[in-house]
């Protein structure tokens, strides 16, 4: 049984569906274009789900239309007007296929496909060659029309291909590791020692150490100079330079201790504003060398390229617009003239986006293009938040039994939590103390780590070192809390430790203590890292070293218990610092293990003791202490966070973590660097 007005409405849509095809996969290209700059500038789920979704949506729709295109052509019998100008629309595809020069991929998951895009690029290059085969327009004009637009689209569509190899793991691999090296010829080199040997010489092997490269900072008083006296220009050149030096991090290459010293005596003479900016240079670098087209078109070649697809566009248009329009539909003639607009206004945007580049503003080192270097000096380069979560706020707030109920009939109560935490998230901006912090604490132990293996050996610690530079005994529970349990439970324990001593200041700025508790500048800083480290620990583990099974039971039994304290609470609406000054009174003469056994995962009292040990032994030096850390716990998350996990966060708006891990690097205190300085032996005859 089919519907009133079906036939006439299946009718209409065999005619218009190409036409809508068209304008949807056009409007999809100017969203892409108009949106993926704001990728590295905003850690907004909603922007980068759409730019997502409208990413997948563009090359659905481009490659499903020339598809639609090809199979109408291959039904028709005869060529009509209708479709020699679908003849004309089919390379236009190819050109959306290619995309915007602003992204060439999403993630680094899509780079790895370029092998499925080179045999699209055959496919449709194929199917719009066989359109335009079938229904040979008679106009030459617009013949030449359409072939100046395969051309054009074939050229795009193959630059995004050669991005996404440049970007894939093999192909950015290339790039990084130097030529192969076989050293000296062994044979001969023995060959000589033993005739010099055998006539009585005094011959030894001697080490001649490599000469230090010359793009870095080679002696004390080049580094004297910190960065802001420089340049904006000078500024990215730096930025550059470190990122040549070090893109080799995402995928895992190992430098040498040459690097490793020349990074470390530059970025030791840095205030952490300056440090800052420059790993925000790199990961911008690193963002447009991985998702976009940057590498393709900063070549001679690309150049090239790009100016003979300009040159086919233009006159493909000029040639169209000189073709009779009479035997055209005007709707048809709309959409292509639309369709030309649009290409050339993209491609317009696109020029000017380029230009604005900071791979262009190193190229160029003319004064005309000053006055655009100083507006593009204060260009946010990633989305400068840093997103928090707190358990206990979350524990505070009622749940819904029902939906409780029913998460758990379908195994979700782990997920649906979750989605409640994330929607509990606060995003507030990094601020200069925070990274003045971070870069001094980090400093103190580059200071400190002189030789690799110093280095590896501070960075494995997790605020044991915090502690022993504060002088605290190795027997206290402090040192316990972080030495003897894993990575994910020291996290949770001092993280509701650092809550519950929070809360409890603000409780005292009512009181006669109300001067002490201001004048503590580390506070908001401990608090800030203990709820950030906490987000990445529950909503973003990938970004966090390798958790047990047993850390997810744990934090639910700890919000269980939080949750039944609280319910149990005499006063209904107590606020948090309340609640968490309930907590504190509750005495802990025993271990929770002793009274409660080894069922319960929970460490909520844990922590209780942890909190009380902290106001009891620091008094007022904790927050400074506790500060360090909260330091080393981001520290070490950084440092054993996956490679690829890390180059993934530029593209979504950046993370504090990522720039504490290229921070680590630079300052020495990495994981890739080789104790070897890739020195030289030769022979050497004694006189």
């Amino acid at each position: 049984m089919e519907l009133p007005g079906s036939d006439k409405l299946k009718t209409m849509w065999e005619l218009w569906d190409i036409r809508v095809f068209m304008l949807v996969s056009l409007s999809l290209q100017v969203v892409l274009t108009l949106l993926t700059p704001w990728r590295k500038r905003t850690g907004n789920v909603v922007v980068i789900s759409m730019i997502w979704s409208v990413y997948l949506l563009a090359d659905w729709v481009a490659a499903a239309t020339v598809g639609k295109i090809s199979t109408k052509q291959i039904n028709r019998c005869q060529p009509s007007e209708n479709s020699v100008i679908a003849t004309l629309w089919a390379p236009f595809l190819l050109l959306h296929l290619g995309g915007p020069d602003t992204i060439s991929s999403f993630s680094l998951q899509d780079n790895e496909l370029w092998p499925r895009h080179l045999c699209g690029l055959v496919l449709q290059d194929g199917a719009a060659l066989y359109v335009f085969l079938k229904s040979l327009p008679g106009d030459k004009l617009l013949s030449l029309s359409t072939m100046l637009v395969l051309i054009a689209g074939t050229i795009r569509y193959a630059e995004r291909i050669q991005a996404l190899y440049a970007a894939s793991s093999g192909g950015f691999g290339d790039s990084v590791f130097r030529k192969p090296d076989p050293g000296p010829k062994y044979e001969k080199v023995v060959e000589i020692y033993n005739s010099l040997k055998l006539s009585g010489l005094p011959t030894q092997f001697v080490t001649i150490q490599r000469r230090e490269s010359s793009y870095l900072p080679r002696a004390p008083n080049e580094q004297a100079a910190p960065i802001h006296e420089k340049s904006q220009r000078a500024v990215l050149e730096t930025g550059y330079q470190f990122f040549e030096t070090f893109k080799g991090l995402i995928v895992s290459y190992v430098f040498t201790a040459k690097e490793r010293q020349q990074s470390r005596n530059f970025f030791l003479y840095q205030e952490a504003r300056h440090a800052f900016r420059l790993v925000e240079v790199e990961l911008s670098f690193l963002y447009e060398v991985l998702h976009t087209k940057t590498f393709v078109l900063r070549h001679k070649w690309g150049w090239i390229w790009r100016l003979i697809s300009y040159c086919s566009i233009l006159s493909a248009f000029a040639s169209f617009y000189a073709v009779g329009k009479d035997g055209f539909r005007k709707s048809d003639v709309i959409i292509t003239y639309l369709l030309f607009s649009a290409a050339v206004s993209l491609d317009v945007i696109s020029l000017f986006t380029l230009l604005l580049s900071d791979r262009t503003a190193i190229a160029i080192k003319k004064k005309w293009y000053d006055p655009i270097l100083r507006m593009m000096s204060n260009r946010k380069r990633w989305s400068g938040k840093v997103s928090q979560c707190n358990l206990l706020e979350f524990c505070l707030h009622k749940e819904s039994e029902t939906l409780n109920t029913i998460a758990e009939l379908v195994r979700m109560r782990g997920r649906l939590d979750k989605i409640r935490l994330s929607f509990w998230l606060r995003n507030p901006k990094v601020d200069n103390h925070l990274e003045e912090f971070i870069f001094k604490e980090l400093r103190r132990r580059s200071l400190v780590a002189k030789d690799v293996a110093t280095a590896s050996k501070i960075s494995s610690h997790r605020g044991n070192w915090a502690l022993s530079d504060a002088g605290i005994d190795l027997n206290s529970e402090l040192y316990s809390s972080i030495v003897e349990v894993p990575y994910a439970q020291s996290v949770l324990l001092w993280h509701i430790a650092t809550t519950l001593l929070w809360c409890e200041d603000e409780r005292k700025k009512g009181g006669e203590e109300k001067r002490e508790v201001e004048g503590s500048p580390y506070r908001e800083i401990c608090k800030t890292l203990s709820d950030y480290v906490f987000y990445l620990l529950v909503l973003q583990p990938n970004m966090m070293s390798a958790l047990s099974s047993n850390w997810q039971l744990m934090l639910q039994d700890t919000c269980a218990e939080a949750k039944r304290f609280w319910k149990n609470l005499d006063e209904r609406r107590a606020d948090l610092e309340t609640t968490c000054g309930k907590i504190l009174e509750v005495d802990t003469p025993v271990k929770p293990v002793y009274v409660k056994g080894y069922a319960s995962k929970s460490v909520l009292f844990v922590a209780c003791g942890l909190a009380r040990c902290l106001r009891d032994e620091l008094d007022s030096s904790k927050w400074k202490i506790m500060g360090g850390v909260w330091v080393e716990l981001l520290s070490y998350a950084a440092n054993n966070c996956k490679v690829d996990v890390n180059a993934e966060r530029p593209s979504k708006g950046g993370e504090l973590l990522t720039i504490v891990w290229f921070l680590l690097n630079h300052l020495g205190l990495g994981k890739q660097f080789d104790a070897d300085d890739g020195a030289r032996v030769q022979i050497v005859v004694k006189k």
